[in-house]
């Protein structure tokens, strides 16, 4: 099915299900606002053209009902392709075209995913995450990172990513379902303050062999990660329990600008190594 043009909204509240293996290509000046759900059930799919997305508050949805392992996945067309060894059948994908804002402020770009499977898995994914340049506003594509989260609204955790600008895709290995995706310009969401709202401390932030870290009150340390400006983690740590102050041993990096990841994104302090 073609829709050659005019404009299609489905208002909040209401639910637009595809029964079929239906086809669905917006052309040229076709305009599709989406402020309630756009179900592609197990098999339609949907053509968006460039700086033609579907746009509003609501989501869509498909479902990828195949039993056996994933292997780029796409289940409806809607931008994300899965790897993973999950096989048991029924994983579903949500995608949402509001900004997401990360702990700084900074907005992402107009597209997130939910994805979650019926049954509890640890099998990580290998998610390449496709958007459309009118989603970015003005960040340079090969700023992006792909960042995921527990929750919709965060806390945002960058992840290592593969951007192909060319190709307007972004590729990362992400923690398994359920799990929230969504890119951010990398080095801005990285811009963070030296002391956090929560009580954590980190200095110096001009490094040359290592940080100190400490918590305020009430605050456990679980893991850290360091990541360089190219989305790289380049150092890890699980630490149960710790508390206090810990000296993060950095020694022998490269020159550049880097982020460290507390608790999987409860805090991220920007850092320097001259």
């Amino acid at each position: 099915m073609v829709m050659a043009g005019g404009s299609l909204q489905v208002e909040s509240g209401t639910s637009l299900r595809i029964e079929s293996s239906l086809s669905w290509e917006l052309a040229p000046g076709a305009s599709v606002i989406n402020d309630g759900l756009i179900d592609f059930g197990t098999s339609a799919t949907i053509v968006e053209l460039p700086f033609a997305p579907i746009t509003g508050s609501g989501i869509e949805s498909a479902t990828w009902s195949n039993p056996g392992p994933l292997t780029d996945a796409e289940p409806g067309n809607l931008g994300l392709a899965i790897t993973s060894a999950f096989s048991d059948g029924g994983l579903s994908v949500e995608r949402g075209h509001l900004p997401r804002t990360s702990s700084n402020g900074i907005e992402g770009i107009a597209r997130w995913y939910r994805v979650s499977t019926p049954v509890p898995t640890t099998a990580p994914m290998d998610a390449v995450l496709a958007y459309d340049l009118a989603e970015i506003g003005g960040v340079l594509p090969s700023a992006l990172g792909i960042f995921t989260a527990g929750a919709s609204a965060g806390p945002w955790s960058p992840e290592t990513t593969v951007g192909d600008a060319p190709q307007q895709i972004l590729s990362a290995q992400v923690p398994a379902p359920e799990i929230f995706l969504t890119a951010f310009d990398f080095n801005a969401v990285l811009t963070a303050g030296s002391i956090a709202p929560s009580g954590w401390n980190c200095w110096p932030t001009v490094f040359d062999e290592g940080v100190t870290l400490a918590q305020g009150e009430g605050r456990a340390l679980r893991s850290l990660r360091l990541v360089d400006g190219q989305g790289r983690v380049v150092h890890a740590d699980a630490i149960a329990g710790a508390n206090g102050t810990l000296h993060v041993p950095l020694a022998g990096l490269a020159a550049g600008a880097y982020a460290l990841v507390v608790n999987d994104g409860e805090q991220v302090f920007k850092l320097v190594k001259p």
